[in-house]
């Protein structure tokens, strides 16, 4: 009996392992041949087409358009210069005792009504016998964008290849011909007011393409008669341009390059020209560039050559002037008073 019974106790403890193994092998045959399956190649996105370059608005042309709009339709002339049509303020001498006009030239980036020193000037000088028209320029070209690296570095790389790294970098082009023909446009008009007894003043940038023009002009006077007086009148021109104002002045224009460097004080080439040169200080380019155009004035001799420090204040006294509009108007005064004359006929 003990053979039969350990025989039956080993067999049922072995039962439950063979079930385990009979269901796995049932579960094994019962399971499909998997077969690798071969992976699609990826669709390729369909590449956006790029879309034409829209066109640049003429932002210079709209906001000259819609600072003519809010001005007095009696101050507001438009001027053609080339193919180019601009807007200019003019204001005429209220004093009843006239004494010329003077060309105001603004600077970079402002409108011929920014309220700068030249809009001073503008509404104060026309009470003291100074007829005024203001204008602005095309703005200089902004700097290219600096080139991309590329994906491997140069041998060797300079640090500076291609980019201005301080201002000594800026030069000085002569006159484009967009600029010439808006102050061609705008000395015209003037003439055709009947001024001739003529100041320009200029501010930044301004006053360096008023400077050159001036040198231009005088140039181009000499030993000509086209831009004196039509009639028989008793009275002499000796330059077309009385007096240069310069207005916080920049000798350069930056970002120029493929230009001959010259400075604004380059083109002081009349020793008898009055020049008053006006600066504040507050811009970091006062610290040198005031200096070395009263250096250059003092080498070429400049007789009436006076450069002045003020401080760029909005006060005005009881007449309506400020501190800069009262030194504009006595320099102008001094040096480049003229007289009402009537044509002979």
């Amino acid at each position: 009996m003990a053979t039969p019974l350990n025989r039956f106790f080993c067999f049922a403890s072995k039962a439950p392992l063979l079930l385990c193994l009979t269901w796995y092998s049932v579960v094994a045959i019962a399971q499909p041949a998997t077969t690798p399956e071969t992976t699609a190649p990826a669709e390729q996105p369909t590449p956006t087409p790029i879309p034409s370059a829209r066109p640049v608005p003429d932002l210079e042309a709209r906001t000259q358009q819609l600072i003519a709009q809010e001005l007095s339709k009696e101050e507001v002339v438009w001027l053609e210069g080339g193919a180019d049509k601009f807007p200019a303020v003019w204001k005429a001498d209220t004093s009843g005792d006239p004494f010329g006009a003077i060309l105001l030239i603004h600077g970079a980036g402002q409108t011929l009504d920014w309220p700068s020193s030249l809009h001073e000037l503008r509404n104060s000088l026309t009470d003291f016998g100074w007829s005024t028209l203001s204008i602005s320029l095309p703005q200089p070209d902004l700097p290219p964008a600096p080139p991309r690296p590329s994906a491997l570095p140069a041998e060797n790389p300079t640090p500076t290849d291609g980019i201005a790294t301080n201002d000594d970098d800026a030069t000085t082009p002569e006159l484009s011909p967009e600029i010439t023909a808006r102050l061609q446009a705008a000395v015209a008009y003037l003439n055709s007011r009947g001024q001739y007894n003529l100041a320009i003043a200029g501010e930044d940038v301004g006053a360096l393409w008023a400077t050159q023009y001036v040198a231009r002009l005088a140039r181009d006077f000499a030993g000509s008669k086209k831009n004196r007086p039509r009639g028989k009148v008793n009275a002499k021109m000796s330059r077309p341009v009385r007096a240069l104002i310069l207005i916080n002045a920049r000798n350069s224009v930056p970002y120029q390059t493929g230009v001959p460097e010259k400075n604004l004080s380059d083109w002081f080439n009349d020793p008898g020209l009055p020049i008053l040169d006006v600066y504040f200080g507050s811009h970091f380019l006062d610290e040198k560039e005031p200096a070395i155009r009263a250096k250059n004035a003092r080498r070429k001799r400049l007789t009436d050559y006076v450069q002045l420090q003020l401080i760029d204040s909005p006060i005005q006294s009881s007449g309506g002037e400020t501190q800069l509009s009262r030194r504009v108007r006595g320099f102008l005064n001094k040096h480049a008073k003229g007289v009402e004359l009537e044509a002979s006929r």
